[in-house]
């Protein structure tokens, strides 16, 4: 079984996943098996379902000993309490590029819930003064603002799934050292050929990432922003933050659980259980940002303004002129 590194540990699959770097080995923190028939026995509840692009339906089950995450093309995916083993048995048409696509999506997501850690939908970076974490829906600019913040000299945590385990200071961990970019925002933004598309979404990946712009360890989580970007507005400053309520904060970090529509009935509780706590522990900004590329600078200064630099900063307007 090789040994892959994502989301700070180790991971050992039987299914090959040639988009992760590979790790020096020693003990797993997770593991991917194939078996030939669900392992979890008993009756499960179904407790939430989404809809997958290309007419395919993912349901997620309570089994008395685990989760279980049910795909009409891959097959099941049995996630233990613990959430350290993943165990697929593939469906009959499933192929192995959607079922890598399901285990670093809802399976991981599953997994960490498992382990009690509370998975965000959401970008981050680390800045001196730690974690830097920006949540949102889709198409709320993430990714563009977490690209914007690694080339003005930010180490990139993740672009995507943000684990965060709830403690004294909450941690983050890194996720998939990748920026997926829609095609407007990659045409602006990098300099030559695109990088190419994959994924569902179909954005450009971006995955060539100088390794000192990386963050490889665990981070104490300093802000989490709510991203909230509004019409250029020549008067308005390009970005402005407003401290949330724990109240205001939990509601906002729960709609953003990156287990989105499969976790609920059961585990709904759980999860805002697990918001609470967070909101209680770092503070939560509602982050208002000028939808434009020519503001972009702006933004970024002021976030470095707000929480300094990993690295000298470089003229970032020119980067984005």
């Amino acid at each position: 079984m090789p040994d892959y590194a994502i989301f700070g540990g180790c991971f050992r699959s039987d299914l090959s996943f040639p988009e992760l770097p590979p790790h020096p080995g020693g003990v797993a923190d997770w593991a991917l098996r194939i078996v030939a028939s669900p392992p979890l026995h008993g009756s499960g509840t179904l407790i939430g379902e989404d809809h997958i692009p290309g007419s395919m339906h993912v349901r997620l089950f309570r089994m008395p000993e685990g989760f279980r995450l049910a795909y009409d093309d891959t097959g099941t995916f049995d996630i233990p309490d613990g959430g350290a083993e993943i165990l697929w048995c593939p469906g009959a048409e499933a192929n192995e590029d959607a079922a890598r696509l399901d285990v670093i999506g809802y399976g991981f997501a599953t997994a960490f819930h498992a382990a009690g850690t509370l998975c965000l939908h959401g970008s981050a970076v680390g800045l001196q003064s730690g974690g830097v974490a920006f949540v949102a829906p889709k198409l709320h600019g993430k990714s563009t603002l977490a690209h914007a913040l690694v080339e003005a000299g930010a180490r990139l945590a993740t672009d995507d799934a943000l684990p965060v385990s709830i403690g004294n200071p909450p941690m983050m961990r890194p996720g998939i050292h990748q920026i997926r970019l829609r095609s407007d925002s990659a045409a602006r933004l990098i300099d030559g050929p695109l990088p190419a598309r994959a994924g569902y979404g179909g954005k450009h990946v971006l995955t060539d990432i100088n390794a000192e712009h990386l963050v490889h360890e665990e981070l104490p989580l300093s802000a989490i922003y709510i991203l909230a970007p509004v019409r250029a507005d020549g008067s308005a400053p390009a970005a402005e933050r407003h401290l949330l309520s724990p109240v205001e904060a939990t509601v906002h970090l729960v709609r953003q659980n990156k287990g989105g529509l499969l976790l609920g009935k059961s585990e709904s509780p759980v999860i805002l259980q697990r918001a609470a706590a967070l909101a209680r522990g770092v503070p939560v900004y509602r982050l208002r940002i000028v939808r434009d590329f020519e503001r972009l600078p702006d933004v970024v200064e002021q976030l470095l303004q707000w929480h300094g630099a990993a690295a000298p900063i470089p003229a970032v307007s020119a980067s984005y002129s």
